[in-house]
């Protein structure tokens, strides 16, 4: 839906100006176009270390990318080592938890069954968690703070334009296309801002907050094993994590879903 969003509204705004003007040209300015993105990114340079550029332009591509963890997934898993954990003990589950695909729930499970204490795969998992958090914080920070700046530059852009504009006054014919075409800066750093910047911190910030929602799921599942809860007990407490809305849903997948085939990474 992300990408839907994007062209959906450049299309909207092509469409808006096809509509108005037979000369679409006249919003091309190219001087514009290097000050406000060449601007920005300079500004991304002087408040951000490399790394963190790198990162979050890395981060892109899980943006367009469908979210694939299903909540129901992880509570059929978690009931059924809970069962077959609660007739045979940690032991039991050890071949299952080794087929699991590398992520978030085998490096708890991981734990558990390599001995350590309730304590300590607790404090393990939050700063695996805390650690998450603040690398995704830190690149939705990073398209927030870009967010101010474009528009920013859009205007230095047309103040540039209008400074030109005026010393050719001479031709007073020239004063009206020249105004436009310092405008245009304006207009790119807005649509800038708005279109790509502003939505993609808030897409940020909402992927963190189900991936923290999950991860934490994730973990009560792994110290309720520790503490040997019943099955039933498991299941319930794991539903209890998903909305309301989704919890039917959730349910329903989740008995479709087998250990070997949770290939979601987390």
């Amino acid at each position: 839906m992300t990408l839907f969003g994007f062209i959906l509204g450049f299309a909207i705004f092509v469409g808006a100006i096809m509509h108005e003007t037979r000369s679409p040209a006249l919003f091309f300015n190219p001087h514009g176009v290097l000050i406000v993105f060449g601007g920005s990114l300079a500004a991304a340079f002087a408040g951000f270390h490399f790394p963190e550029l790198v990162r979050a332009i890395r981060s892109l591509k899980f943006i367009f990318k469908k979210v694939s963890e299903n909540p129901g997934r992880y509570i059929e898993l978690f009931s059924d080592l809970a069962q077959k954990a609660h007739r045979g003990g940690l032991s039991a589950i050890e071949d299952d938890v080794s087929r699991l695909p590398t992520g978030f729930a085998k490096g708890g499970l991981d734990l558990l069954i390599s001995g350590f204490s309730r304590d300590e795969i607790e404090d393990i998992l939050d700063t695996q968690i805390e650690a998450m958090v603040l690398t995704d914080q830190s690149d939705s920070n990073l398209f927030r703070t870009m967010a101010p700046l474009a528009p920013g530059f859009g205007l230095v852009g047309t103040l540039i334009g209008l400074i030109i504009m005026l010393t050719r006054l001479q031709d007073i014919s020239k004063v009206a296309p020249s105004m436009a075409t310092a405008m245009t800066a304006t207009f790119y750093g807005v649509i800038l801002a708005n279109l790509f910047f502003l939505p993609l911190s808030v897409k940020i910030s909402r992927r963190l907050e189900n991936k923290t929602w999950l991860h934490q799921m994730i973990k009560s599942g792994v110290l309720m094993l520790y503490d040997k809860r019943h099955p039933l007990f498991v299941k319930e407490k794991m539903t209890a994590f998903v909305p309301g809305s989704q919890a039917g849903k959730a349910g329903k997948k989740g008995k479709d879903a087998g250990t070997q085939s949770l290939a979601a990474k987390v």
